[in-house]
């Protein structure tokens, strides 16, 4: 197999990656590609663990007598329970701090992060 028929395959598998520009993130956060991609690896598995712990990937708030239903998408990112337990490094950390790295690290406060957010928060761990 050539190189770029690899290259073709892991399109195709990490398309939202390599959308990200792979050759800029090794260069932003000198990490390795390989890194890189056991990096995203971890976070899709993440991702789809997030999206196995709602009902049919969907979630139903009650609000009185309301019922909203919201459908979860699996490009969501991960919630906060799967980034806890998911990665070891949060995990060891008491359940305040983990709460409040998630929420500083959750822009958005959509309270779910993206492959970006877990890159940086990787490779903060990596440096101290």
């Amino acid at each position: 197999m050539t190189k770029k028929q690899y290259m073709k395959i892991l399109k195709s598998k990490n398309l939202e990656l390599f959308l990200q520009n792979i050759p800029n993130l090794i260069k932003q956060t000198h990490l390795t590609r390989k890194e890189i991609h056991t990096i995203y690896i971890l976070y899709k598995v993440l991702q789809e663990v997030t999206s196995q712990r709602y009902d049919n990937y969907s979630k139903i708030l009650k609000k009185g007598k309301k019922k909203y239903i919201i459908k979860i998408d699996l490009d969501d990112g991960l919630d906060y329970y799967t980034f806890r337990t998911g990665i070891f490094q949060v995990f060891v950390q008491s359940e305040e701090l983990a709460i409040r790295i998630f929420n500083t690290i959750d822009f958005n406060y959509s309270g779910k992060i993206n492959i970006i957010v877990l890159l940086v928060i990787l490779i903060y761990y990596r440096i101290s």
